[in-house]
């Protein structure tokens, strides 16, 4: 992987870990390790290491995670075929355990496609409940649709709009919401190295106001006492923070909570950045860097409606 990053980019990671910035540069250019959820809607783990001639490692803070030591194209297995697994990045697991999905509850997934999180949720709740799946893009909610199926989900309904303005064609509301918004996908770059060599502000400043009518979207949604994760795989704070310190000055009656998923490191929210002071409260907001899980670099945000 050849890394060639915009200047901008990399002064504005050494200003927000200057004590980490070489380690930083050192595994984003490092490729990401395969990973995979087993998926208990289809077979149980005990059977699937019975069975399945994979290479790996067991992930201590999850019992459905490993990593796969093969080097293999996961999506040509048969495990993946039959719906046994999903091909997920370890940080990209993160949001689901945060939320805690529950038995017979009615969730939404605002922005759903391809879908590693919907069928994550559907596997929390055991096919109960219900999940709306939504996404904006017709060739996304096929690959949605598509995994959904193969998956064996069976309580989801699959629909297409726009997130920002979902909260005015529907009187639902949810016990959860999960946001996994749209971003500039800095913390991606390990699969993707066009997320840092094609980085711009243009980018990150387009994101941060989409998101912003996505996070109050969601949290109009929520029933009270209702909890909205919010998460991205970017490392900007202007589509991070930024974005719930905004959601937290429109509404009296969100309350941010710390997130805690043991055996797993989380750093805390960023407070200040550049021209930036964010509330104290996102302090409880969750960060995770590449080399914390050898993942990708993410962000996760729990709010209730109080």
């Amino acid at each position: 992987m050849v890394l060639n990053p915009p200047e901008r980019l990399l002064e504005r990671l050494k200003t927000l870990w200057p004590d980490e910035y070489e380690e930083i540069l050192s595994y984003a250019a490092r490729p990401l390790p395969d990973a995979i959820r087993v998926n208990t809607l289809k077979i149980s783990v005990k059977k699937f290491l019975q069975i399945t001639e994979l290479e790996l490692e067991k992930v201590s803070w999850y019992r459905y995670a490993f990593i796969v030591k093969n080097q293999v194209t996961l999506g040509n297995t048969l495990e993946h075929v039959l719906g046994y697994v999903y091909s997920q990045s370890l940080a990209s697991m993160l949001p689901v355990l945060a939320m805690k999905p529950r038995k017979n509850e009615k969730i939404l997934d605002l922005c759903a496609a391809p879908g590693s999180k919907t069928t994550q949720i559907a596997q929390h709740m055991q096919n109960t409940g219900v999940i709306v799946a939504n996404d904006i893009h017709y060739k996304r909610l096929k690959a949605l649709a598509s995994n959904l199926q193969r998956c064996g989900v069976m309580n989801t309904l699959v629909i297409q709009k726009r997130g920002e303005k979902l909260y005015k064609l529907t009187n639902e509301k949810f016990d959860k919401v999960l946001v996994d918004a749209p971003c500039s996908g800095e913390g991606t770059v390990r699969k993707d190295e066009s997320a840092w060599n094609n980085w711009s502000y243009g980018k990150v400043s387009y994101f941060s106001k989409l998101q912003k009518k996505l996070i109050v979207s969601a949290f109009n949604m929520l029933k009270p006492d209702g909890i909205l994760l919010y998460s991205t795989c970017t490392l900007a704070p202007e589509e991070n923070e930024g974005v719930i310190d905004y959601l937290l000055n429109k509404f009296e009656n969100a309350r941010l909570e710390k997130i805690r998923i043991n055996g797993v490191k989380l750093r805390p929210g960023i407070v200040e950045f550049g021209k930036f002071r964010f509330s104290e409260e996102v302090k409880k907001c969750a960060r995770v860097l590449f080399q914390d899980l050898d993942s990708e670099g993410f962000f996760l945000a729990k709010i209730r409606k109080v």
